[in-house]
C-alpha cells in the first residue's frame, strides 16, 4: 500500500484496493502515517486515501458472489456494473472502518479510480504519451 508525498500540493496519498474488508496490511501502514507527530503533520495539507477499484480481482469477487445461473447470464456491461456496485460498496466499509481505527484523512473527497475525472485524466497522460511516440505497435 503506497503512501507518496505529491510535492506539488503537499498531498500524502494512500491507495487501497477495493476487495474485500480491512485486514492488518491494510491499515497498519495507513495507521502509521496518522501517528506522525502533529508539527509533522502540518507538513501536509490532507491526508489523500484512495481505492484502486479497476480490474480481475474485483470481477472475480463478484463472480465468485453469484450463483451459477446469474454468472451464465451476466454480459461485459452487466458485470462492470456489478463491479462498479461492488467496489463502491466496499468503498463506504473500508471508510467507516479506517475512521474507527482513527485515521485522519480527507474522507469527502478520496481518490476513486472509477470516477470519471480519473479515466479522463489518464486518457490525457496516455494521448500524450502517443503524441510524443512513446506508444507504438511493437
Amino acid at each position: 500500500m503506497p503512501q507518496v508525498c505529491d510535492t506539488h500540493g503537499l498531498n500524502m496519498f494512500c491507495v487501497i484496493c477495493a476487495l474485500d474488508n480491512l485486514l492488518q496490511h491494510h491499515y497498519l501502514p495507513t495507521v502509521c502515517v496518522t501517528c506522525v507527530p502533529p508539527h509533522m503533520m502540518l507538513i501536509f495539507h490532507r491526508f489523500v486515501p484512495g481505492w484502486d477499484t479497476h480490474g480481475l480481482p474485483i470481477e472475480l469477487k463478484v463472480l465468485q458472489s453469484l450463483p451459477a445461473s446469474e454468472r451464465a447470464a451476466l454480459d461485459t456491461l452487466g458485470l462492470r456494473e456489478k463491479a462498479k456496485q461492488f467496489a463502491l460498496h466496499t468503498i463506504e466499509q473500508q471508510k467507516e472502518q479506517f475512521k474507527r481505527y482513527g485515521v485522519w484523512a480527507d474522507w469527502e473527497s478520496p481518490y476513486i479510480t472509477l470516477q470519471p475525472e480519473y479515466e479522463a485524466a489518464q486518457l490525457r497522460v496516455f494521448g500524450a504519451m502517443f503524441l510524443n511516440g512513446h506508444i507504438y505497435r511493437g
